[in-house]
């Protein structure tokens, strides 16, 4: 039988008791935003919490929102703590902490989704036997305290640890939840009106007039006295629980709110009671933890857990292992292989960072989104970003339990270093979330752009390198600050993974909304990281000025504070956008900046080919073919050693290196490299994508080029099926596929069906890229042969000095792309006997192919040959009479 998701029973979401426990049971609503609500599962005095279920990803949710009937201030308190809330938890990615899915508005109020937890609030759990004793209560609530010390790490502080507010769930995960009181960092402010400070702190639940039942009882002494907070009172609160499940009893005593308030303040805990189990080095680290001063508590959560994790009897089995080893070359192998096993479990689970990242939900919304496109490449690109995802995150968790290891079972690296290696590897994990998210909305332009964005995913290798993490701008200390910078980090992350699966609009926003956010902090590493962001967003969107300002400030601003890996982003960034204004000169120069920067830093993988990348580009821009060769070479000789040889990068490579050789005159190596490509392509990429089509494009031009115009064809005809399949009939790919069918029809004296593929790929283009972009001068050029031909010669000279005026303007006259346009219109000039003004076209043509061609290439001799031909002309004209 199929269990109807709609149906199934849930276990109790904590947070809140179960439905009737106090209070009138508000109405249950059948809809929440997206969400099917199916059920509720508890309510407080301000918020109910429902299980439902979401229709779009296909699982069951909690929803947490502001009870219906609340007004006034309390109901801006409320709906002020559930947004916070939503907030805190988004911003984590934790195994042992609830994890947000979505924060949203319900009429005037808030509502969280969250996952749905199988399990039971560590209070019921604690209430249930057998339960395996001391060490088992230990061991749960040290999980716990690893979600409080997550929190700590990024600046929350929870305010409101209970044992209530902890899930044991069905899978034996803990995860703590109701973040709802959480603050960012200290010193705090609370309302300064007695009852909304009483609201805002605690919710009471109050049975005789003063009796206390709820969270006052794990209160720090600092938050019943008024005073500033910072996470040292989650370490008392923690401490409180532990000791209640420990001994059954809460450390301190008092019937009424007062009685408790004095007693916490007075610092007295009561005695633990006699005959008790539980041993005594446990009960002293308890005792620290409920010291009345702060600073005379552990200095951090991470330094209670590791008080906690000091098992005298794990240490006395650790030194026995060394005489275990000798057993287990005789009977005692299974005896060593378990005191391994124990401390081998430290490190592992690092799989469980990765629910709500790439596990199976996120994984089946990304599948269903990516088919759903329709796309006939839609099933290789699912295949190949599941593929590239997969690797991802099995060497994160890889790395993430190897850098656990490297520290607590051999000892060879210090917990500062693991320190540093984890916030690589969080950041990474940052990138990862925001990419699955996007594509789990994947449109047709995701869809194209995934398998790309999945090899754009930063390199994990760094984080295991000693010196790239020390070198890294180390994060921001305050708790308050540590919390913004990681919202603005996220944001950026977001603007990243929007641009590189193809939605530069949404891109575009998010960086711009980051900078002003990032300015707003006094953390300058955070606000290169915006400034870059947003300068790529403009580029993207041609806006080079402003993007050169912006990209300028990410790079003066990432060398200030140290950040070498920024500063070579930024640099390289800076040289594409000049190249493509074709300021070269300006563009080689931040190319020398990114040196300096990938000498000092070593860089990521993949970094110095990104640099050559755009060398060779420059160079090509520059119509220095020759010189762009090498940098070509060397930027393929580093992809296929980073990558292998079947990777889309290699084949990118290869594409690069083929049309080089292409238009340096050199055909047949170009054919080599360029098959290569459209092997590789075909197999990582599938025979219906886009970028298959690519590399068929440029061999169909070289095969072109050989005299071999029925092979051109064929593969120009299967370029323009896979581009219109996949884009549709008005895309700037088909009007490329277009311009190559109409030349091959010039070169068979089919005019009319030339001429119209040309105005067809001219409308396209002007719609995509306006009236003055380049990429217009090849079908204009086109035009003026077709019209040349047909004896239109003002329609021809019309057409080719619009493209003239395109390259004079934007790329400058002797640019390789003014070639077509000055043989063909000095030729037609030379034709109408207008001589004077043919021969500046044809001599510039002969300068410009001597330039960037060999000598023996064919186009030198045919230039060389127009331009005879003209001297001829002049010569004959000489010699008449009255010339």
């Amino acid at each position: 039988m199929v269990e109807d998701p709609l149906q199934t029973a849930d276990a109790t979401q904590a947070g809140f008791p179960p439905p009737g426990a106090r209070g009138p049971r508000p109405a249950t609503p059948t809809q929440i935003g997206r969400y099917i609500v199916t059920r509720p599962l508890g309510h407080g005095g301000m918020a109910v919490v429902y299980a439902a279920y979401d229709p779009e990803l296909d699982r069951r949710v909690a929803i947490k929102v502001l009870r219906g009937g609340i007004k006034g201030h309390r109901a801006s308190i409320g709906q002020a703590r559930l947004q916070r809330e939503a907030q805190t938890l988004a911003k984590l990615s934790h195994p042992n902490v609830v994890q947000v899915y979505e924060v949203g508005r319900l009429d005037d109020g808030v509502f969280i989704a969250m996952e749905l937890i199988a399990g039971m609030t560590l209070r019921t759990w604690l209430s249930r036997q057998p339960r395996g004793g001391w060490r088992e209560v230990v061991r749960v609530f040290a999980a716990a305290g690893e979600g409080l010390a997550a929190a700590h790490a990024v600046g929350i502080i929870h305010r409101d640890f209970k044992p209530d507010n902890v899930l044991v769930g069905d899978d034996g995960r803990v995860r703590v939840l109701d973040f709802g009181l959480a603050r960012q960092g200290a010193p705090d402010e609370a309302p300064t009106d007695p009852l909304l400070a009483a609201m805002y702190e605690v919710e009471v639940m109050a049975t005789d007039a003063n009796a206390v039942v709820g969270t006052p009882a794990y209160m720090a002494p600092e938050q019943h006295m008024g005073a500033p907070v910072d996470a040292r009172c989650d370490q008392f609160s923690f401490c409180v629980a532990l000791y209640e499940a420990l001994y059954g009893a809460r450390p301190f005593s008092g019937a009424t709110l007062p009685e408790l308030r004095l007693a916490v303040v007075a610092g007295h805990p009561r005695e633990p009671p006699a005959g008790t189990r539980v041993p005594g080095w446990v009960q002293r680290v308890v005792a620290r933890g409920l010291r009345h001063r702060p600073e005379d508590r552990f200095a951090d959560m991470r330094a209670l857990l590791a008080a906690l994790a000091d098992d005298p009897a794990v240490k006395r089995r650790r030194w026995a292992a060394v005489g275990l080893a000798a057993l287990a070359l005789g009977g005692g192998a299974g005896l060593y292989a378990r005191a391994l096993a124990l401390q081998q479990a430290r490190c592992d689970g690092a799989e469980a960072n990765l629910v709500g990242v790439w596990d199976a939900p996120r994984r089946q919304a990304v599948e269903q989104a990516l088919l759903a496109t329709g796309a006939a490449f839609a099933p290789a690109t699912w295949a190949a970003v599941e593929r590239g995802l997969d690797a991802y995150a099995t060497q994160w968790v890889g790395q993430t339990e190897a850098a656990c290891a490297a520290t607590h079972l051999r000892g060879e690296a210090s917990a500062e270093l693991l320190d540093l290696r984890h916030a690589c590897l969080d950041s990474r994990l940052v990138e990862l979330r925001a990419l699955t998210g996007v594509l789990a909305r994947a449109d047709l332009r995701a869809a194209e752009k995934a398998v790309a964005a999945v090899d754009a995913l930063p390199a994990l290798a760094p984080c295991a390198d000693e010196r790239y993490v020390r070198a890294r701008v180390k994060p921001p200390t305050d708790p308050q600050l540590a919390l913004a910078v990681a919202a603005v980090r996220a944001q950026i992350a977001q603007a990243r993974a929007n641009n590189n699966a193809g939605d530069s609009a949404g891109s575009r926003r998010l960086a711009e909304a980051a900078v002003p956010a990032a300015l707003a902090l006094d953390y300058p590493p955070v606000q290169a990281e915006a400034w870059h962001q947003r300068g790529m967003s403009r580029y993207d969107h041609a806006a080079y000025a402003d993007a050169i300002v912006d990209l300028g400030e990410s790079f003066h601003r990432a060398s200030q504070v140290g950040d070498d890996d920024l500063g070579f982003q930024s640099a390289v960034d800076l040289a594409r956008t000049y190249n493509r204004q074709s300021r070269f000169a300006e563009a080689w120069g931040w190319t020398r900046h990114a040196e300096d920067a990938l000498a000092r830093t070593g860089g990521a993988p993949g970094s110095k080919a990104r640099l050559l990348r755009v060398q060779a580009q420059i160079r090509l821009g520059e119509g220095e073919l020759a010189l762009a060769e090498p940098l070509f070479v060397a930027a393929l000789a580093s992809i296929t050693g980073q990558r292998g040889p079947e990777h889309r990068d290699t084949a990118r490579a290869e594409n690069d290196l083929g049309l080089c050789l292409y238009h340096l005159g050199r055909h047949a190596e170009a054919e080599v490299h360029l098959q290569r490509a459209v092997e590789v392509h075909r197999r990582v990429s599938g025979p219906e994508h886009p970028e298959y089509a690519d590399s068929l494009n440029s061999l169909a031009a070289v095969l072109l080029s050989q005299d071999r115009g029925a092979e051109a064809q064929a593969l120009y005809e299967q370029v323009l099926a896979i581009v219109a399949r996949a884009y549709g009939e008005d895309h700037p790919d088909v009007a490329r596929a277009l311009n190559n069918l109409g030349f091959l029809m010039l070169e068979r004296r089919d005019l009319a069906g030339a001429a119209e593929r040309f105005q067809r790929a001219l409308a396209v283009l002007e719609r995509a890229h306006g009236a003055d972009d380049p990429q217009l001068v090849v079908p204009l050029t086109n035009l003026g042969l077709v019209a040349a031909e047909h004896g239109d010669h003002a329609a021809a000279i019309g057409h080719y000095a619009r493209a003239r005026a395109i390259v004079e303007a934007r790329l400058g006259r002797e640019h390789p792309e003014m070639l077509g346009v000055a043989k063909g219109l000095g030729a037609l000039y030379r034709d109408l006997g207008r001589l004077a003004e043919a021969e500046p076209l044809l001599l510039l043509s002969l300068q410009i192919v001597e330039r960037t061609r060999d000598a023996g290439d064919p186009d030198v001799a045919g230039a060389r040959r127009e331009l005879e031909l003209l001297r001829a002309l002049q010569a004959r004209a000489l010699a008449r009479p009255g010339q």
